[in-house]
């Protein structure tokens, strides 16, 4: 069964995105196994130190959440005209390790919920912006900014939430059944997998102008090799992109010396 996930990028007991997310599972129109991560409190701030094969325990938890699901839906407030510090950190941990990050392939549903009746649109704008960067499917449209959340989220006796705008919730709706049209047709894994099939040729592309550019510098083949390997290039791979550099024509330095002449 399709799995869904809801991630709020507030902290806060009652936050109004975390709220959404309780309305979510009433409004999707397609059955699935829905749960919403709690544990954005427990993920350090990013730390190349520590993100080893035994990275912290809230980090463990939201990769596993995340990688399980075949969607996400993204609940983010706006905080000074962007997404939060706490939501692009997780982000930050999800990118990792390079070109393997739990999000990848993922569908997701972007959606700012605020306090204010007028702001949302640019952290809206930034959090498709990170999404999108990170090999997803982000579904930009239509948008789903919720203003004024505290008129328009109502919990119920029963803990429920509803939205009490019917044209909101009936733009969420649309939303939702997008969503599971493109979960159904399988198009964003399908385009993660090939991408993934491709890596040597989308990575070759992305470092050849550094490559190029250390070797130009006088840089030692191996500091290269290092910084490839850093980056998440095999050591293989590292070394035949810097030969295939070397062997393509002089490499030379900004004092017309090649590379690694003194």
């Amino acid at each position: 069964m399709t799995s869904v996930l809801g991630l709020a990028g507030s902290l806060r007991r009652q936050s109004y995105n975390r709220m959404f997310l309780e309305v979510v599972p009433h409004l999707l129109p397609f059955a699935c196994r829905y749960q919403v991560f709690d544990g954005l409190g427990e993920v350090p701030l990013y730390n190349e130190d520590i993100d080893t094969a035994a990275p912290p325990p809230g980090v463990r938890a939201l990769r596993a959440a995340v990688a399980a699901s075949d969607g996400v839906i993204v609940a983010s407030p706006e905080y000074n005209q962007s997404v939060p510090g706490v939501l692009k950190n997780a982000l930050d941990w999800l990118s990792r390790p390079h070109g393997g990050g739990a999000l990848r392939g993922k569908v997701i549903v972007p959606v700012v919920v605020t306090l204010s009746r007028s702001n949302g649109a640019r952290g809206l704008a930034d959090l498709n912006r990170v999404l999108s960067y990170l090999g997803n499917t982000v579904l930009y449209q239509p948008e789903i900014v919720l203003a004024s959340a505290p008129s328009l989220l109502r919990p119920g006796a029963d803990g429920s939430v509803d939205i009490t705008d019917p044209a909101v919730r009936a733009l969420v709706a649309l939303a939702l059944e997008q969503f599971g049209n493109v979960l159904g047709a399988g198009t964003a894994r399908a385009g993660a997998e090939f991408v993934a099939a491709h890596r040597a040729v989308v990575e070759r592309a992305r470092f050849a102008p550094m490559v190029r550019e250390a070797l130009s510098r006088g840089a030692p083949p191996g500091v290269v090799a290092e910084r490839l390997r850093n980056a998440g290039i095999s050591a293989h791979e590292a070394q035949e992109w810097i030969s295939a550099e070397m062997a393509s024509g002089p490499v030379l330095s900004s004092n017309g010396h090649r590379s690694g002449e003194s």
